[in-house]
């Protein structure tokens, strides 16, 4: 049931933010978000599916997030939720 909430209320700010835009930058700058989310969807649920040992989806991540911050700068970092 929360994950129909989620879904709604993403849906509900994607449908706005298209009827904000008069020129269409919104929309592809929204395309191309979507992509890039489904990119990494995808590359976790395959990982998920295909690698040789069970995987905690929440510490892969949790290592996502940690490498894409380790990419900016030597400064920024990642605080677990539960830390």
């Amino acid at each position: 049931m929360a994950g129909d909430v989620g879904t709604l209320g993403t849906s509900y700010v994607v449908s706005a933010r298209l009827l904000a835009s008069a020129d269409g930058s919104e929309l592809l700058a929204l395309r191309e978000t979507a992509e890039s989310d489904a990119a990494l969807v995808d590359a976790v649920d395959q990982i998920e599916r295909n690698y040789v040992k069970p995987i905690d989806r929440r510490e892969l991540i949790e290592a996502a997030i940690e490498g894409m911050l380790a990419r900016l700068d030597a400064h920024s970092g990642y605080v677990a939720p539960d830390e």
